[in-house]
């Protein structure tokens, strides 16, 4: 860690001494639009990574996934055909079967929820793409234990313009992309925003049973459309529409660990959303007053052939009968939520004008009924309700031009009720407390310093495992609190060229949620999760920003984490017993590493190569098994014109192979053979992208 922060102190002093160079294109300021207030990231005392529109497109980056290996300390489960369940710092779900969601990770796609099927993150038109490290006790509460993403497209423009895209690249990949903006009534300051896009590719595996290399393929289609009026007199409306129809397929694993298939039914991993938000803003003499409707349906679909072979595979006159097995899991979430927020203007300040404020409601009600039917547990149906009720306010009191303290408090009820068909139900209730205290130094314009504590939360929940012999006791498990200690430094010379951003911070985690499974003798799972007394995740966070020629760009970020647990063992049924104590948790490697050198040329020529490392981790807090290292070379060569532009680019140039989640258990009809199993990565794929502007 010291070769680290002698290495960025060296970067900062260079920069310094270099003589100030003239740059082409203008570097905007990055801002914070997902707190409370909006603020330069460079201002606001919390780890953060921002992606702007400009980053997302020279990165030719088309879903948030691929802008994972960009984000410190941020990981997540391959357990789906696209991430739905992400890792901030270590801390963040890998799956849930349960129909009792309860996520550690928020994420916001325009202001509307979809923490926990998230695998709608599309970049389609994307402004910004925000990533709060670090429980958001102030700003989100409960669905933020571990930290916020927030996903912004961008607004209706008062002039037209139009963008077309088309990509097609290996593993038959074809993509279109459209956008048009303008204005729909001048006369009425209206304007409008339309995008579409399209996406099918085959998804990297051969089915050798089937003869298909579709089987784990991918068919995506997003629409959105917003419209924004302004009236002239302080009020903005902002409305925006969405809609994603996401039929991928979903035949991933293998037996032997492999890009070869062999199942005879395999899954699927659909989601169907239609979501809207209506956002007003009214500006009143001494605040601003910010109304957040927002509401969600998403049907989802997730199945897969369980055994992951054809029927007469395995030896009859061995085992006795015919072993297959299929999972299925059907889906159907509503939110909504209704958020009041008062914002301060300058004029307004209290305590001798010292102190900007904002204070505000929020209420989020969730919906979720599931119907799963798997080959050993047989059918259940469940319905799951959770309203989310909060109060929560913030303050930021100047004592100098230069020292302010940041405090926020939220105050939150959870109130949940969960039934099944298997006459289980349980109604968990909680009222939590979380906020911040947080002391920003400016210590000249170029550099901020801050300190913070920060303590966020995660209600409690149900396991409604369909098992006799799982003990009533743990069929609840306690809500969870995190202290969240923080220094951090912000350097900001657009003059320069550089910006970076370096946090170190350590995460105590109190009556900590653990998640474990067990196979049963029948060959079902149980999944279910308990309280433990504690486990602590610490660590650094650094990305740097130096354009230190016209045409040259360096973009480096690095994640070193270090997380373990006190005073936990496990005991599954295939293994000896684990004493997980002092061990890391799950899907937290111990260093990540981002490195992207860029090209431009005035006279058109662009050039950008991306080097992504990762460390080793395990798979999950039930086994002992780890990943391997892994580092991936992405390439991307085009020419640029005004109003065209056309790219070659490439994806794990390198072919590396690698996992991105992974199990322990026995696959075999006597359910006695205990093997390693890995869901591995796409391969390599090379293609061109063509786009036009007007």
């Amino acid at each position: 860690m010291r070769k680290l922060l002698v290495l960025i102190a060296l970067v900062t002093v260079v920069a310094n001494a270099q003589e100030q160079i003239e740059i082409d294109n203008e570097l905007f300021e990055i801002l914070i639009t997902s707190g409370l207030r909006e603020q330069k990231l460079s201002d606001q005392p919390l780890s953060a990574t921002v992606q702007t529109q400009q980053s997302i497109d020279d990165r030719g980056s088309r879903h948030f996934e691929e802008l994972l290996p960009t984000i410190p300390n941020t990981l997540f489960s391959g357990e789906t055909s696209r991430p739905r369940y992400i890792q901030l710092r270590g801390i963040g779900e890998r799956s849930e079967y349960t129909g009792a969601p309860n996520a550690s990770v928020g994420m916001l796609i325009d202001d509307i929820d979809f923490s926990g099927i998230g695998m709608i993150g599309s970049l389609l038109d994307v402004k910004q793409v925000e990533v709060l490290r670090g429980p958001q006790g102030t700003r989100y509460g409960a669905n933020a234990l571990a930290g916020l993403i927030s996903i912004s497209s961008n607004d209706p423009t008062p002039v037209p313009e139009y963008h077309f895209e088309v990509s097609a690249g290996e593993d038959d990949l074809h993509e279109f992309k459209a956008v048009a903006s303008g204005p729909l009534s001048k006369a009425n300051n209206l304007n409008y925003r339309l995008a579409v896009s399209q996406t099918q590719q085959d998804g990297f595996r051969d089915n050798l049973f089937l003869g298909r290399d579709d089987t784990n393929g991918i068919d995506e289609t997003y629409f959105r459309t917003k419209l924004h009026w302004t009236s002239g007199q302080g009020t903005q409306v902002k409305f925006t529409y969405l809609h994603a129809d996401l039929d991928n397929g979903y035949d991933a694993f293998s037996l032997d660990n492999s890009f070869n298939t062999l199942s005879d039914e395999p899954g699927e991993d659909d989601q169907t959303t239609n979501a809207a938000a209506v956002k007003v803003e009214h500006s009143f003499d001494s605040f601003d007053l910010i109304s957040t409707t927002t509401y969600a349906n998403s049907d989802i679909t997730y199945s897969y052939d369980e055994d992951w072979v054809f029927s007469g595979f395995w030896d009859i006159d061995v085992f006795g009968y015919d072993y297959t097995a299929f999972f299925q899991n059907d889906k159907e979430r509503d939110t909504y939520s209704q958020e009041f927020r008062l914002v301060s203007n300058p004029g307004s300040r209290i305590f001798n004008g010292s102190t900007d404020w904002v204070a505000g409601v929020y209420g989020l009600k969730l919906d979720e009924s599931n119907e799963t039917e798997e080959t050993f547990s047989g059918f259940l149906a469940s319905d799951y309700e959770a309203v989310n009720s909060a109060v929560f306010g913030q303050l930021d009191t100047h004592f100098t031009p230069k020292l302010t303290l940041t405090s926020g408090l939220r105050v939150e009820n959870r109130d949940a009720d969960y039934s099944d068909s298997n006459d289980q139900e349980f109604s968990p209730n909680d009222t939590m407390v979380g906020g911040q205290l947080a002391l920003s130094y400016q210590v000249n314009e170029t550099n901020n310093i801050y300190g913070s504590v920060s303590r966020g939360y995660k209600a409690g929940g149900v396991n409604p495992v369909v098992d006799a012999n799982f003990p009533s006791e743990r069929r609840t498990f306690d809500p969870e609190f995190l202290t969240n200690y923080e220094i951090g430094w912000h350097f900001d010379n657009p003059a320069r060229g550089l910006t970076s951003n370096l946090s170190l911070f350590y995460m105590q985690r109190d009556d900590l949620q653990v998640d474990g499974s067990e196979q049963l003798d029948s060959g079902a799972f149980i999944f279910f999760i308990e309280n433990i007394d504690s486990g602590s995740n610490y660590g650094l966070e650094w990305d740097l920003n130096w354009r230190f020629h016209p045409s040259w760009q360096l973009n480096t970020s690095v994640g070193l984490l270090d997380s373990e647990f006190e005073n936990y063992s496990y005991t599954p049924r295939f293994q000896e017993p684990i004493n997980l104590s002092g061990r890391d948790q799950a899907h937290a490697p111990n260093y990540q590493f981002h490195l992207g050198l860029q090209y431009q040329n005035p006279n058109g020529f662009f050039a950008r190569a991306e080097f992504n490392a990762v460390d080793d981790f395990f798979f999950s807090n039930s086994h002992n098994e780890k990943s391997d290292p892994y580092q991936v070379v992405n390439a991307r060569v085009g020419y640029q014109q005004q109003n065209w532009s056309v790219y070659l680019w490439g994806n794990n140039i390198f072919d590396e192979e690698y996992a991105t989640r992974g199990f322990f258990f026995a696959n075999d009809p006597n359910f006695e053979d205990v093997q390693r199993y890995t869901r591995l990565a796409d391969r390599r794929q090379l293609g061109i992208t063509i786009r036009y502007d007007f």
